[in-house]
């Protein structure tokens, strides 16, 4: 999984390996907003975080924790 940020001055990239193979390409736009919050949110979690996209939504969860960014 390649993630990329932007400040509109400085390009940020950094590639993570995945637990399992993903069949498609996605692209995706996370809002800054959400990306912040859900650094917040999963910062004392420990393990995997699965993530899930649909249409026009992606859900982050870890143990009991969901977060979700329309």
């Amino acid at each position: 999984m390649t993630l990329a940020a932007t400040d509109s001055y400085r390009l940020a990239e950094k590639t993570v390996k995945l637990a399992k193979k993903v069949a498609d390409k996605i692209d995706i736009i996370v809002p800054a907003r959400a990306l912040l919050e859900l650094t917040r949110t999963l910062s004392d979690v420990e393990g995997d975080i699965r993530v899930c996209i649909n249409d026009n939504q992606v859900l982050f969860a870890a143990d009991e924790v969901e977060f979700t960014s329309a």
